[in-house]
């Protein structure tokens, strides 16, 4: 006898099939769940409000522990309606996507979760999404152990560093090693910050050479995560 389970979260991923089922990732305190809403199945809710980002009460089962989880009940516990405007939605789905492809099904990931409860709050709450989007990003990105080495060289180790980063090791690299492609001081200053100080500090501190932040980004995810589309959307967007 199939039995019924109770979870709750954040819905990082969401996908229409054809036949008008819809396919979700909901992600909070103890990890993910992938889930299905059939078409025509009464939820004893509105289907239509398990948009992306939406935080949601569900009621579900599985066959077995592998098998996407058919929900039977979903209630709407809130959203964040500025997330959906055009000039904030792409930034949001950065922060959704990176957790999507960091995270696993039950395995617990509070810190993550509340980087990513926290980050999306702010894109609503904050007038510069774009600097919410790049401190959350790279925070998700340490949280989840892949944090780049940014305070000695990535190859050898010593600490006079030049302004090259090696996509390989994982970090800006020395003077004497001198390998990858070229970063700022004032990014590599701003992504050391990043690393080392709390959000709320990081808010001080002026955004400048964006361009070059995304770029980073998208190929620093691309090698060490997976291919983070959004990223590379809304590097063409700038």
């Amino acid at each position: 006898m199939l039995r019924y389970q109770l979870a709750s979260g954040i819905i990082i991923h969401r996908k229409s099939l054809p036949n008008g089922d819809v396919l979700i990732s909901l992600f909070n305190q103890t990890g993910k769940l992938r889930a299905i809403a059939k078409k025509g199945k009464k939820l004893g809710g509105n289907i239509a409000r398990m948009n992306l980002f939406n935080d949601i009460s569900v009621q579900y089962y599985q066959k077995d522990a592998d098998a996407l989880a058919i929900l039977t009940q979903v209630q709407l516990n809130g959203s964040l309606e500025k997330l959906t405007r055009p000039e904030i939605y792409p930034y949001a789905h950065i922060l959704a996507e990176l957790v999507d492809k960091l995270s696993q099904n039950d395995l617990s990931e509070p810190r993550m979760y509340s980087y990513l409860a926290s980050g999306l709050k702010g894109l609503s709450a904050h007038e510069q999404a774009e600097k919410i989007s790049i401190i959350y990003a790279w925070k998700i990105i340490q949280q989840a152990g892949l944090a780049p080495r940014l305070e000695r060289c990535s190859i050898c180790n010593r600490t006079e560093l030049s302004n090259k980063f090696n996509m390989q090791t994982g970090g800006i690299t020395c003077k004497q090693c001198n390998s990858g492609i070229y970063i700022s001081d004032t990014v590599l200053e701003y992504l050391q910050k990043i690393h080392k100080t709390t959000v709320r500090a990081m808010l001080e501190h002026n955004l400048s050479n964006s361009k070059e932040h995304w770029k980073l980004l998208k190929l620093y995810s691309s090698y060490h995560i997976a291919e983070i589309k959004s990223i590379a959307s809304m590097e063409q967007m700038i």
